[in-house]
């Protein structure tokens, strides 16, 4: 059976369009595609359940997790790991042989003393980076973030694939007339004249709204009568007093038009009746804007950064998003230089569809079936140990691994160690597998592990393991010469209950159910 997670269409930070739409749109050409493919798309019962779901054509194949808990599945595909709710919450209760895991970007991690200014936001962002680290295989909607996935998070390559993205059949070009288009835009943004800069962005630090702006205050006074900027984006109040302060600063807040959140209709109007669509990103995983754009007919110029020159391929269209003049130059040439105007009109295609990128994932759905898998239960019992392992303690952390290996003579079990810091370079020093602690949860709930152990007397490990304790059931232990425990472990038995001796966990371990009991 294979389970496509559905879910991200329900989204809480995403509902209105981008990680929704890829997901809903690819979900559609699956179904349309290979229609025997995928048994199950399944839909998150814990999440309001949107209508959306009963558009896309899935032909009475939605599913709620409630109704999938506990099964066996061959694959689930998860198709949006860094959702701000519970991770308890969004991890399908399915015991998967294998998963696939969709990686639309890495920006928070490249860009961390932004997006995850706290040690709290990044120990959420990396416990869901361990749903991509353990998985199967990992699938990007552009090459750009697949070598990001690579370099970045040190994965083979050959288990990361870019599949792409499309568009909607609505982003096309216009059948009627730019005055007809507009009696519709100005029921919806008044001020809104003829001949408009659009820059569908919001006020995101990515997105570049500045740089926008600063490009078009360098534009002669005149020609910016003839143009206004538009930003086609819901801005709150707060911001937006803030953005129309920053246009006043640059002299040109009269010149300036934001929308507010626009309808797919009018989103494909705008397109259409633009005069230059401006996407000044600073980075993209793919740049959707940019290609529903094109689709519509529009004359784009972007940023020559990250995956946007996969969805441009004119150099002409592109400039660097850190210098204002290039931004300003591009955006002058795309309104005045007929020669320029002429090159953008024709750019080519990138020829990115949804049928393609359905085409491509069941490919890697094969690809990842097709290899050779543990029998259920595995032939050796699976444990996970969590414990101390400190490279600038050797003493402390050859007890460790002495344990480690009595549990597995004691037990017939194969033993993996998860610790808080960089598995690697324990690895190297020590010559074991180590992983790092905040992927346990996605491996716990792909049945990879029979037992889940933790062991105290380390402030480190305990603090790393408290923060997945209510979604990982675990047995704690304790050195018997370790003295008072730190407050942390004092939570950690508050959540998972009483703990052994480190002696006792062999005979623990064989009272429970044997493999195949």
């Amino acid at each position: 059976m294979i389970v496509f997670d559905i879910q991200a269409v329900q989204s809480i930070e995403h509902g209105e369009r981008g990680i929704a739409r890829y997901t809903g749109e690819l979900a559609r050409a699956l179904q349309a595609s290979h229609p025997d493919l995928v048994d199950v798309f399944a839909y998150n019962d814990a999440l309001p359940y949107v209508s959306r779901l009963d558009t896309l054509g899935l032909e009475g194949k939605l599913r709620s997790f409630s109704e999938l808990r506990g099964q066996r599945v061959d694959l689930l595909h998860v198709n949006s790991p860094f959702e701000q709710a519970s991770i308890a919450v969004l991890v399908a209760p399915l015991i998967a042989e294998r998963t696939v895991v969709t990686c639309y970007d890495l920006i928070p991690y490249r860009f961390s003393d932004i997006y995850l200014p706290t040690k709290g936001d990044k120990a959420w962002y990396q416990s869901r980076l361990g749903m991509l680290v353990s998985s199967d295989a990992i699938v990007t909607d552009s090459q750009s973030a697949a070598d990001d996935v690579v370099r970045m998070l040190n994965v083979d390559a050959r288990v990361v694939t870019s599949i792409g993205a499309g568009t909607a059949e609505q982003f096309a070009p216009p059948t009627d007339t730019l005055a007809e288009r507009m009696v519709e835009l100005n029921k919806v943004v008044p001020e809104l004249l003829p001949g408009f800069v659009m820059v569908p962005a919001g006020p995101e630090w990515r997105k570049n709204l500045d740089g926008a702006v600063d490009a078009y205050s360098r534009l002669d006074p005149e020609l910016r009568q003839r143009h206004q900027l538009l930003i086609a984006s819901k801005i709150a109040e707060g911001q937006r007093v803030k953005f129309f302060d920053y246009c006043q600063e640059r002299g040109v807040a009269n010149d300036v038009v934001v929308t507010g959140f626009v309808t797919d209709a009018d989103l494909v109007r705008l397109y259409q009746s633009a005069e230059v669509v401006l996407f000044p990103s600073k980075y993209e995983g793919f740049g959707l804007p940019v290609l529903e754009a094109r689709r519509c007919g529009a004359r784009v110029i972007t940023s020559n950064v990250s995956s946007l020159p996969e969805v441009m391929l004119e150099p002409a269209a592109l400039f660097n998003p850190h210098d204002t003049d290039d931004i300003a130059a591009k955006l002058l040439g795309a309104l005045t230089d007929v020669g320029v105007i002429a090159l953008l009109d024709r750019a080519a295609d990138p020829g990115f569809t949804w049928e393609r990128a359905a085409d491509t994932l069941a490919d890697v759905y094969a690809e990842v079936i097709g290899r050779p898998s543990l029998p259920h239960g595995h032939a050796r019992r699976q444990i996970a140990l969590a414990a101390p392992l400190p490279l600038h303690k050797p003493e402390v952390a050859k007890r460790t691994l002495a344990l480690a290996d009595q549990l597995e003579t004691d037990t017939d079990s194969d033993v993996t160690i998860f610790v808080q810091n960089d598995g690697q370079r324990f690895a190297q020093d020590w010559g074991r597998s180590v992983l790092n602690v905040r992927i346990l949860p996605a491996r716990h709930a792909a049945g990879e592990y029979d037992e889940v152990l933790c062991v105290l007397g380390d402030r480190e490990i305990e603090r790393a393991f408290a923060a997945i304790a209510r979604i990982v059931p675990a047995q704690l232990a304790v050195w018997p010469d370790d003295g008072e425990q730190s407050k942390q472990a004092h939570a950690l038995i508050d959540i998972l209950g009483p703990t052994v001796d480190v002696g006792q966990l062999a005979a623990a371990i064989a009272r429970r159910t044997p493999i195949g009991g």
